[in-house]
């Protein structure tokens, strides 16, 4: 091949490897993009999530909710003394 072509090939060359790098470093930024992306998803995700709780009452009605369910569970605990109770009496009577 005669100077130029050499010349204009290794030019080519040049380009296309340059081209090749540019490529690689634009794969590397989508997969970052996109990792970004998913995080960024979850995270509107779970705060949303967290504002329909807020709407929903938030930490005030869970707490409500949660002590209205140890009251119930508080007073079938009573009837259960109770039931108990009774019937230890009874048997303390048979004896």
């Amino acid at each position: 091949l005669s100077p130029s072509l050499e010349a204009e090939l290794a030019d080519w060359r040049r380009k296309v490897l340059s081209q090749r790098e540019s490529i690689a470093q634009s794969e590397r930024e989508r997969g970052e993009l996109r990792s970004e992306v998913e995080r960024l998803q979850q995270k509107v995700s779970s705060l949303t999530s967290e504002r329909d709780r807020l709407s929903r009452g938030g930490a005030a009605k869970d707490a409500e909710d949660r002590t209205r369910e140890l009251e119930a569970k508080f007073e079938a605990l009573k009837e259960e003394k109770a039931e108990i109770e009774s019937g230890l009496a009874q048997q303390k009577a048979e004896l």
